[in-house]
């Protein structure tokens, strides 16, 4: 086991920044203090030498492990360092694993359209995780407003693309207002898109405030407005589904259905009924829209 034909130096062998402290009786290598250990006769010897010592016909470096400063000072092997997203404990999520909220809602995040992206992702393809990690109490309703806002934009952008497919629509709803009968289709849309953004956020407001309200009535409310809010919120992700052709527009409204009342079990507690009651402001919103 001595490393012959090695020049004797001066140096730990494993250690070559320290000066040698002593000598292995067995091998002869050069060891620092910390590599230095003894047996039952009190000669220097090195940690390999001292388990085939210990344990004969066992190779001496089966069960050795380096000295704890080599294992903390070993440059070559990379250094993991495991940092959750959120700044809370995590657990698997959608936040996508290891996030403890979703994506919109992680303060470190270092991209606003990548949060938005991946938060989406979750809410469309992981809907039960999604409403588990989206934090109901943070005394904040302009990041959730802000995100409903995007989603319903998005949406949006669905719906103008099908009223411009078929221009009829939007011709036989302008006979009803003779004043701007004489503007293209086109022309009212682009005039309408500086109003969304407004009309997405008074509506969310307006919705949330009528299910909180009859949440209270039912003693069926968990928390405070804030998590009504951000239930409907983030349930406006399901509005990207308008960018799907043909079965867009009836997936979006089952969708925005089931978030909701999955958020609501999740924020409030409620129940079944309760969250149906607190859904029906939307759904003849809906129905009156149609």
């Amino acid at each position: 086991m001595s490393r012959t034909g090695e020049r004797p130096s001066l140096r730990c062998v494993y250690h070559p920044d320290r000066s040698a402290f002593a000598a292995c009786f067995e091998c002869a290598d050069q060891l620092c203090g910390d590599c230095t250990q003894r047996g039952d006769d009190g000669l220097a010897r090195c940690a390999a030498c001292l388990s085939e010592e210990l344990n004969p016909g066992q190779h001496p470096y089966d069960a050795v492990e380096p000295p704890l400063d080599e294992q903390s000072s070993d440059r070559s092997k990379p250094i993991v360092d495991v940092v959750t997203l959120g700044t809370e404990p995590s657990s698997p999520g959608p936040q996508a694993p290891g996030e403890e909220f979703v994506p919109w809602e992680n303060k470190r995040h270092i991209s606003d359209l990548g949060a938005f992206v991946r938060t989406v992702s979750i809410g469309i393809f992981r809907p039960f995780l999604y409403m588990e990690k989206i934090p109901w109490q943070r005394a904040d309703l302009m990041t959730p407003l802000i995100f409903a806002v995007l989603a319903g934009m998005w949406g949006q952008v669905g719906q103008i693309a099908r009223l411009l497919a078929n221009p009829q629509h939007i011709e036989e709803a302008l006979k009803a207002t003779p004043e701007i009968a004489h503007l293209s289709p086109t022309m009212i849309v682009l005039c309408m898109i500086p109003l969304m953004p407004l009309a997405i956020a008074v509506g969310l407001f307006l919705k949330s405030w009528i299910a909180h309200a009859l949440l209270k009535l039912l003693n069926a409310t968990g928390g405070p407005f804030e998590t009504t809010f951000r239930v409907f919120a983030y349930a406006e992700v399901a509005n990207v589904l308008f960018l799907v052709p043909i079965l867009g527009p009836y997936a979006q409204k089952f969708y925005v259905v089931f978030l909701v009342l999955n958020g609501l079990r999740s924020g409030h507690g409620a129940g079944l009924g309760a969250g149906l009651l607190a859904l029906m402001p939307m759904l003849l919103l809906q129905t009156l829209a149609q």
